[in-house]
């Protein structure tokens, strides 16, 4: 046997012991397609989360992202404060100051949830006055 021979013969084995055990398979396949630094991804993805609507979406999102996190409830509940829409702060900071991060993302739930009920009733305020206007003009034209 030839070099070439011999290195195709030891991949052919590797071959069959990872795909007769299916532990090993899920072990390679971890190797190569895994993350190679959690942290590292943990902390950018966090740094490019945002409050864009609901406070529940982003509350999810950021616990998801720091569930592997090795930082300290006051981070954490610094990180969440500083993402969260301009509305929402201006009304969490008028609450004493809040030392657990599940009782910030409750107490911002809360808020925002007020918040989008009172946006909604002013946009249905805004489209029956628009459509009464436009019923009066109408009967007057």
């Amino acid at each position: 046997m030839n070099y070439l021979q011999k290195k195709l013969k030891k991949w052919e084995e590797k071959i069959n012991i990872i795909f007769r055990n299916s532990q090993m398979f899920k072990k390679c396949l971890r190797r190569v397609f895994e993350d190679i630094d959690k942290k590292c991804t943990a902390e950018w993805q966090l740094y490019n989360l945002w409050q864009k609507i609901f406070a529940a979406t982003y509350s999810i999102s950021f616990q998801h992202i720091v569930m592997n996190m090795k930082w300290n409830n006051a981070a954490f509940i610094s990180q969440f404060y500083q993402k969260l829409r301009e509305k929402v702060k201006n009304e969490i900071t008028k609450i004493n100051k809040l030392s657990d991060l599940q009782k910030m993302i409750f107490r911002v739930m809360i808020i925002n949830n007020k918040q989008y009920k009172k946006h909604l009733k002013k946009d249905k305020e805004l489209t029956m006055s628009i459509i009464l206007s436009w019923k009066f003009k109408k009967r007057w034209w």
